[in-house]
């Protein structure tokens, strides 16, 4: 039985027979509030590749022979304000491995950044192991940025402290 938030995410998805690269990222609306998305996220997505070809980190073999995957929505938490923009469809690399996962949506290397920024943070208290510096993309830093000051305008004392920690460490104005 296909639930409204599957059916939702079905036709957000459907992109007819492509196998990508190059991916697609989704541009409609924002996700209803409260709505659960289930997407790859974490250092599973940043070691798949991107919309353009590119992966964020090199433990792409390791990730798919572990089995371990993050999966915001299921096991990680996931930052604030998803939208659309911040998923990629990735079903031409499950298609590619053989590989029998919960999702086929993926977060950009920012989202994934965000995401695991957030949980460090805001779940666990802890700051971010993630180095911006070593990985093997661009990011978006003003965007980044932006995000980040949100969340800083909205924490206690201990996550204001443990998030600017991290954006200094990581040049984040």
């Amino acid at each position: 039985m296909i639930t409204e938030n599957e059916s939702y995410l079905k036709k957000m998805t459907s992109f007819g027979d492509i196998h990508p690269p190059p991916m697609h990222t989704f541009c409609e609306s924002l996700i209803p509030d409260g709505t659960v998305v289930r997407y790859i996220s974490g250092w599973s997505a940043l070691n798949i590749p991107d919309k353009h070809g590119d992966v964020a980190d090199w433990h792409t073999q390791a990730m798919l022979h572990s089995k371990k995957l993050v999966v915001a929505g299921e096991n990680y938490t996931s930052s604030p304000d998803l939208s659309p923009s911040d998923l990629i469809d990735v079903r031409w690399f499950i298609d590619k491995h053989a590989l029998d996962w919960p999702t086929h949506l993926c977060a950009t290397t920012e989202r994934a950044v965000c995401d695991m920024v957030y949980h460090a943070v805001f779940v666990r208290g802890a700051v971010p192991t993630i180095i911006l510096s070593e990985l093997m993309v661009e990011i978006d830093g003003p965007a980044l940025s932006q995000r980040l000051h949100q969340w800083l305008a909205t924490s206690n004392k201990q996550q204001h402290d443990t998030l600017k920690q991290w954006m200094n460490a990581n040049e984040i104005i």
